[in-house]
């Protein structure tokens, strides 16, 4: 996410804002996520930071793409690759549905075919308009 951050600051010379957003936390981790430059949030407060500016990058085990697929859309996503017709995601916490599916027509999709998918296959999407 540091990563990113930087590249984009550079690219565009806007201080880039960083948040995370895990249940798990506890607050435990808050001072080292500030040290590096990241404001740790409380559910659900990450998604009251999302607009049409924010890249996003999840893990899942809510479901989360479809909370989403009902805000204003993300700049960028990274996330469990979105299936047209999703096998197996009756099972799991994150299920597409067709508000997912019509959102994602609005993004061009990458898969990261190189990354080992024991969790589903990651993808990028990016927002069609972002690329004009």
């Amino acid at each position: 996410m540091l990563a990113m951050a930087k590249t984009l600051e550079e690219q565009n010379g806007n201080k880039v804002k960083c948040y995370a957003q895990d249940p798990a936390n506890n607050g435990v981790g808050d001072k080292f996520l500030e040290s590096i430059g990241i404001n740790p949030l409380r559910d659900p407060k990450g998604f009251l930071e999302v607009d049409a500016e924010t890249f996003i990058s999840a893990s899942p085990d809510q479901p989360i793409r479809q909370v989403i697929a009902d805000l204003e859309k993300p700049a960028v996503i990274l996330w469990k690759s979105v299936e047209k017709e999703p096998q197996d995601e009756s099972y799991g916490t994150d299920p597409v549905s067709s508000r997912v599916l019509d959102m994602v027509k609005e993004y061009e999709q990458l898969l990261l075919d190189y990354v080992d998918n024991m969790f589903g296959k990651p993808a990028w999407y990016v927002r069609k308009d972002m690329n004009t």
